[in-house]
């Protein structure tokens, strides 16, 4: 996504200079977006790991230790 935002800005840019303005502005929104996606995965992923091995398999299989660390994350 960083990259496509890059290369057209510049390809726009060559036209309007008020576009290189822009460009500072659309690359931290893009970095916001891809920080906020990797928070949300970081969080979701072991509960979703917990979740599963405890429905796939057998729920007393899971130990406390390892299902309170990802439901406080998903909290």
């Amino acid at each position: 996504i960083i990259l496509k935002v890059k290369s057209s800005t510049k390809e726009v840019s060559h036209y309007d200079t008020r576009i290189q303005n822009s460009h500072i502005l659309e690359m931290k929104l893009t970095k916001v977006a891809m920080l906020i996606c990797t928070g949300f995965l970081i969080a979701w992923i072991p509960y979703a790991v917990v979740s599963v091995w405890s429905a796939f398999g057998r729920p007393d299989s899971v130990p406390i230790q390892f299902s309170v660390v990802p439901t406080l994350l998903a909290k």
